[in-house]
């Protein structure tokens, strides 16, 4: 499994979800969807600022900062097939 990703924030669509962004910066990183197994694997994004992790319904403009880092952690959704 691979380690987690740093993503910096930048132009942002403040009204977006956190889940709309998320497929975004998974399309733009190329970070696999599935483990060597065949397992989905979801990244969870994490603010470093505000030192917690975001959910997907949360909005934009609501949790993020021009600038801000995110740690995607990655984790196999068990059973996920």
């Amino acid at each position: 499994m691979s380690q987690q990703q740093r993503y910096q924030v930048s132009d942002l669509d403040l009204d977006a979800s956190v889940g709309d962004f998320l497929r975004q910066v998974r399309a733009l990183m190329e970070l696999p969807t599935m483990d060597a197994g065949g397992q989905p694997i979801s990244y969870s994004p994490l603010s470093v600022r505000a030192g917690r992790h975001l959910r997907e319904d949360e909005r934009l403009g609501d949790v993020l900062e021009q600038g801000d880092q995110l740690l995607l952690h990655p984790s196999v959704d068990a059973g996920g097939r």
